[in-house]
């Protein structure tokens, strides 16, 4: 069965918006009648077009709570930027923040398209919520508001200190502080710089409160690493 996305579902009779009907009569090629999974971030349930109308008759998932994966990147250019939000959105990222950082050469303008891009991505994927992409923010105030939280930041080279990421060996000890939980208070997320990475002032800084891997020995562009990074996570937590 086909899925739609529509604002704050409930039970009974739903005005589509014009951009959603133009979706269902020319996409979905719906007919009255015809049934679909409608889902709004939160809760998912089935409807029936009756031509004008979507009536939600019962929910197949309500207050849908998924463990909580976070993405901070460094803002790279829109075509790319674009192509990690569905990414990123089928992986299950909950939310994505982006940086302004030394390096930062771009600037990303168009956010509501971006979260356009996270609905489709979920609708496609079969997932009820949607990751929450945030305003750019400087990395020192990034900083200063994440400090407590669980966070892994990429680092180009091999540091003191730095973690090697081995899916081989899913037990090293890094493994232990990528675990998620539902928990809003165990938060894990892979932090990522711009192109050529963080400078050195910020590395000393992040250092001081994250946790630096490596997350190849070859230089990947920013959207591998995020990709890298979260598969990593997601890997530790199968295991």
């Amino acid at each position: 069965m086909k899925r739609l996305f529509i604002d704050k579902i409930s039970i009974g009779k739903h005005t589509p918006s014009k951009e959603n009907m133009n979706y269902i009569k020319n996409v979905l090629r719906y007919r009255a009648g015809d049934k679909t999974i409608v889902f709004d971030g939160t809760n998912e349930a089935i409807g029936i077009f009756d031509g004008k109308n979507i009536e939600i008759i019962e929910y197949t998932r309500e207050n849908v709570l998924e463990p909580t994966l976070k993405l901070a990147i460094a803002e790279i250019k829109q075509a790319r930027f674009e192509w990690l939000i569905e990414k990123a959105t089928e992986l299950g990222v909950s939310e994505i923040f982006l940086l302004k950082t030394k390096f930062t050469q771009n600037h990303i303008r168009n956010l509501s398209r971006a979260r356009k891009i996270a609905i489709e991505a979920a609708r496609q994927c079969g997932r009820v919520t949607i990751p929450k992409i945030h305003e750019s923010i400087t990395l020192n105030k990034f900083i200063e508001e994440h400090c407590e939280e669980n966070w892994f930041f990429g680092h180009i080279n091999f540091v003191q200190g730095a973690t090697s990421l081995d899916f081989a060996n899913p037990t090293n000890d890094s493994t232990k502080s990528f675990k998620l939980s539902h928990s809003a208070k165990t938060n894990v997320g892979i932090m990522i710089g711009p192109e050529g990475g963080f400078d050195e002032n910020e590395n000393k800084k992040l250092i001081n409160h994250f946790t630096a891997v490596c997350l190849s020995q070859n230089v990947l562009r920013a959207e591998t690493a995020a990709l890298v990074g979260l598969i990593y996570i997601l890997e530790s937590n199968a295991a």
